[in-house]
């Protein structure tokens, strides 16, 4: 369904950030490879997982260079504290699972915080994408 496609942007954003790393450290190869069938795989092979209520807050805080949510807009705006406090300065967010008419709410509800803009949109569907500032 349609969150099918947002959670499959995500991977795909991930994945590109993910290459983006890659070819900053120079492996071309990496970068080669991930440009293959075998995306999924290594974007998962490279994550560690914090779920919620499931991880030491004070082992994750401001030490994650991504953060992912797909979750919908409203928690997505009551999560931000939490979100933006495991991510490392210069990291990157990464919100899915909102419709495009919520995209500009809550671009406005991290404002100040996180610059966020949409990495992608189709059927309606959005993911938004920032850096938090260093």
């Amino acid at each position: 369904g349609d969150h099918a496609f947002s959670f499959g942007r995500l991977v795909e954003a991930l994945a590109e950030l993910f290459e983006r790393d890659v070819h900053r450290a120079g492996d071309r190869a990496s970068g080669e490879f991930l440009r293959g069938a075998h995306v999924d795989q290594v974007v998962a092979a490279a994550l560690q997982v914090a779920l919620p209520g499931a991880y030491d807050n004070a082992a994750w805080s401001r030490r994650s260079a991504v953060v992912v949510a797909n979750i919908l807009a409203g928690p997505l705006a009551e999560l931000s504290d939490t979100l933006l406090g495991l991510l490392s300065p210069g990291g990157t967010l990464l919100l899915s699972g909102l419709l495009d008419s919520q995209a500009h709410g809550l671009c406005a509800h991290y404002a100040g915080r996180i610059p966020l803009e949409v990495a992608s949109e189709k059927d309606g569907w959005v993911c938004l994408r920032g850096a938090l500032p260093e």
